[in-house]
């Protein structure tokens, strides 16, 4: 199995605020993820990733160095060490050897 992304590597924390089951545009209270990393867009796609024109970044969750870490639903509003919020477009979960490694959120 893959070792957990380090925590040296995952300087962020974010706040996550998932839309209420009842939609009408309300959002539950914020949860805060430590140990987060953002790549901003340009950053990403320099190394090969290629997201949407819109995309703000790429947040990295991992599964067991993250403090809080869930698989966060597209339309959450996620908020990056204070910054603005963005909205999740999409959450990949990346496996290793059948269990989640991490997930790659795409923040719009």
């Amino acid at each position: 199995m893959t070792a957990p992304i380090p925590r040296r590597a995952l300087p962020s924390s974010c706040a996550v605020r998932v839309p209420a089951r009842e939609g009408g545009g309300k959002f539950g209270e914020p949860v805060e993820i430590r140990h987060v990393r953002l790549e901003a867009a340009d950053a990403i796609r320099a190394t090969g990733y290629q997201l949407r024109d819109t995309a703000t970044g790429l947040l990295f969750v991992d599964a067991v160095s993250s403090e809080g870490a869930f698989a966060i639903p597209a339309g959450s509003l996620v908020s990056v060490d204070g910054g603005p919020e963005s909205c999740v477009a999409s959450c990949e979960e990346r496996r290793d050897f059948g269990r989640v490694h991490h997930w790659e959120v795409e923040l719009l």
